[in-house]
């Protein structure tokens, strides 16, 4: 069912290679400084874009600038360069209803609600032309033709309304690209930070694609690869793109020895269970791919240590598209011959419910300069 995306994870990985080959050539020092996690943002962006929504790369290239800088208005910066702003976005869910939330008069707040309803528009107006071309006859192209065949516009017996699709459409744009910049940034700045696992990866993905990669068939060969599943999934166990799952209890129920009234707000910690020395061992805090060698548990003593996507039926239905798209992108950055590090005196960190990073710089060494 993935295998029509496969095509496209290579051209954003091959893509993303050449932008920065370009620009670091361009350098007389063969050096050039980026931040990570905005030069992720439109990789995902245009890959949830183009299988979720029938974008095409030509469209985005034309039209795709306003959805981007969007993007950025509302996973970048989102602290306001403010300690006291980081704080005030965390507590004021608890204790404002959300929709007065978008209503102060908070500058962050505000330009965040001056991006959602570009995004909005840009997503209203892709529903329009969909709805105007109509349906393929048994062939449903992506996810929005999905949703489509639930709504009848004018009928009253349509499993879902217009605005409910807007919604939807809104949330899958914004989820499904959220996420992925912050797997990829994630990786990729782990890499940056372990120079001897990023010389592991890269051996083993020079020995796995000697002439690099060259066709969409090689994106499973690239999800098989033992050591680059290792890393990935060290990445996300200490660095989980969800740090916090928050839940609604529907009725009174127990979990152990705790009772749950209905209507309880719980948060599921998922960032400190993945850490906790007492299910992964004394090691659990540092970064050590090769334990996920040993043992596909990576060592835990419970199966619900791991839930970077949640478990069971409320799970992640997008993990396995943002775990090859993240991995197809990384194999290319790693086969390049670029070498990454963490800029001197950068200082980033991760916040808010979905992983967002701020101030992640990255060094970026051409191939041909010596380390």
């Amino acid at each position: 069912a993935m295998k029509h995306t496969y095509g496209m994870f290579m051209d954003l990985g091959a893509s993303l290679v050449q932008r920065w080959t370009i620009r670091v050539e361009q350098m007389g020092s063969q050096i050039m400084e980026v931040d990570l996690y905005e030069e992720m943002l439109p990789v995902a962006v245009e890959a949830i874009a183009r299988s979720g929504f029938g974008m095409s790369k030509e469209h985005l290239q034309k039209n795709g600038e306003e959805l981007i800088m969007a993007f950025k208005a509302i996973f970048m910066n989102m602290d306001g360069g403010s300690t006291a702003m980081q704080r005030a976005r965390f507590i004021l869910p608890y204790i404002i209803p959300p929709w007065l939330i978008g209503w102060l008069p908070l500058t962050p707040m505000v330009r965040r609600k001056r991006a959602i309803e570009i995004l909005r528009g840009k997503v209203e107006w892709v529903i329009l032309e969909r709805i105007k071309q109509g349906p393929v006859e048994n062939n449903m192209r992506d996810l929005l033709d999905s949703l489509l065949s639930l709504t009848q516009l004018d009928s009253e017996n349509s499993h879902m309304r217009k605005d409910e699709l807007l919604s939807h459409c809104m949330t899958f744009l914004s989820a499904g690209s959220s996420t992925t910049i912050s797997l990829m940034s994630t990786v990729l700045s782990q890499l940056a930070l372990h120079p001897r696992c990023a010389e592991k990866l890269r051996k083993e993905l020079l020995e796995a694609f000697p002439s690099g990669l060259e066709s969409s068939e090689d994106v499973e060969k690239v999800d098989q690869l033992s050591y680059l599943d290792a890393v990935y999934r060290e990445c996300i166990r200490m660095y989980p793109p969800v740090p916090v799952s928050p839940r609604v209890a529907n009725k009174d129920t127990s979990v152990g020895n705790y009772r749950f009234p209905k209507g309880s707000y719980i948060v599921l910690p998922i960032a400190a269970i993945q850490v906790k020395k007492s299910l992964w061992g004394p090691d659990a805090d540092l970064f050590r791919p090769e334990r996920w060698l040993k043992s596909p548990s990576g060592g835990a003593t419970s199966p619900f240590a791991f839930i970077p996507f949640i478990y069971g039926p409320r799970s992640c239905i997008g993990s396995r598209f943002a775990i090859l798209e993240t991995k197809t992108v990384v194999a290319h950055v790693m086969l390049s011959g670029l070498r990454l590090s963490i800029a001197p005196a950068s200082e980033f960190r991760q916040f808010t419910f979905v992983s967002s990073y701020s101030g992640l710089n990255v060094r970026i060494t051409g191939a041909g300069v010596r380390q």
